[in-house]
């Protein structure tokens, strides 16, 4: 399931828009998401008392935004024309997808500094080596499937194109390919205790397809329909049902805890849309925009369903006799709790923000409308009734040559 979310999440990035409005991008998915996963580790160690490395972990999942939730009701909004004059939809989109390369990412250092073992050194470095180890990843994948699956869409040349046989593979191939060799390399990277390496380099990969010359944009959106549809059916309900298999009753039933976690939840999405808000104040949005952007960023369901369970299972993997293992594995119970509240509390309310408040304040452009006015020319055709004087042309407006008055007459 998390390989289809982050293969859906790459091939949803817009590159060109994050090049047009990389300050505003960069800023809108990092600042909220680092002060949102701070604001609830410094919650979290108030409230529960976890080491600072289990703080920093929930918060990280706490602080993604949900693509399952964010991406449809933007892309509804954007087909009909609210907000696309400013281009607000390509920022939320854009900047939606590396918000969660930031979270994922902070999750995966903070899992292996919980879960790993190794040197002091090896644990300062761990962060940077597993971020630049998924991007050459990813891009070494890319590669790899475009020498391997190259498109016709993807080519220059036209005629190159229809001669060459290796093109012919279906979407549907294309998809289970992308799917099953990027899950190899997700599991394996958790294995390996370097779970950022696979997810950003699985979400690296469909991003760097777009711009080779043997996919393209085309072939990637082509290959990401049945990824929608394996999530869809498959994924999305197995993950979501897992999660609810996996809760505590009595974890969640336990009134003290249930309080805490919901006022960790609030305390932090409402800091989170608050640096939203003013994070964007240097571009052309007015207020009631910005206060769009930044409700955009309240819903959250999967990266929490998809991260919440694995501390928890990893906690499971521990051999018995190792110590705090039963202190772990009250924590990840509590923290699946608190991942599922957080969807529980935001998604179903996201949902019906974006759509609601997104066609109250953004405005609404009418491309068919612009369309036809740029179409027209500057002088209309006057109606054929328009008396002119003798000796002009009523489209032309030149003046003829000198006529008889009785062929004048009849002109006019």
């Amino acid at each position: 399931a998390l390989t289809v979310i982050l293969l859906r999440a790459g091939a949803g990035i817009n590159l060109n828009a994050v090049k047009r409005m990389s300050g505003a991008v960069l800023r809108l998915s990092i600042l909220p998401n680092a002060v949102e996963a701070a604001t609830a580790a410094l919650l979290i160690k108030s409230f529960q008392g976890w080491p600072w490395l289990w703080c920093f972990m929930c918060g990280f999942v706490l602080s993604a935004v949900s693509p399952a939730v964010v991406v449809p009701s933007i892309v509804q909004l954007q087909a009909e024309g609210y907000g696309a004059e400013k281009g607000i939809p390509s920022l939320v989109l854009a900047a939606a997808s590396l918000d969660d390369v930031s979270s994922i990412a902070g999750f995966g250092v903070f899992l292996g500094f919980v879960f790993g073992s190794g040197s002091a050194v090896w644990a300062g470095l761990r962060a940077p080596v597993e971020v630049i180890g998924g991007l050459l990843g990813g891009y070494l994948l890319a590669w790899i499937y475009s020498v391997a699956m190259p498109s016709t869409q993807g080519k220059h040349d036209s005629e190159t194109a229809q001669d060459d046989s290796r093109s012919q593979f279906s979407p549907q191939f294309r998809a289970i390919m992308l799917l099953c060799v990027n899950s190899v390399c997700v599991v394996g990277s958790s294995r390996l205790h370097l779970t950022a390496i696979g997810a950003l380099g699985t979400l690296v990969t469909t991003a760097c397809l777009q711009f080779d010359n043997r996919w393209g944009v085309a072939t990637v959106k082509e290959a990401a329909l049945p990824l929608k549809k394996i999530w869809d059916w498959i994924a999305q309900p197995a993950l979501f049902v897992l999660m609810g298999a996996g809760l505590d009753l009595d974890t969640l039933s336990n009134g003290d805890f249930a309080g805490k976690a919901v006022a960790i939840i609030l305390i932090a999405v409402i800091v989170r849309m608050a640096v939203a808000l003013f994070t964007v104040m240097g571009t052309d949005l007015n207020l009631a925009e910005r206060g769009f952007v930044s409700i955009s960023w309240f819903p959250k369901a999967t990266v929490q369903a998809a991260l919440g369970s694995i501390p928890l299972d990893n906690a499971l993997l521990q051999n018995d006799d190792k110590s705090g293992r039963a202190e772990d594995l009250v924590r990840g119970q509590q923290f699946l709790t608190i991942a599922a509240l957080s969807i529980i509390m935001t998604a179903p309310l996201g949902a019906v923000l974006i759509n609601t408040v997104g066609r109250k304040v953004l405005q609404k452009q009418t491309t068919a409308m612009k369309d036809i006015e740029v179409s027209q020319p500057d002088t209309q055709e006057e109606p054929t009734d328009t008396v002119h004087p003798a000796g002009v042309d009523s489209k032309s407006r030149r003046e003829l040559p000198a006529q008889p008055q009785d062929q004048a007459t009849a002109q006019v």
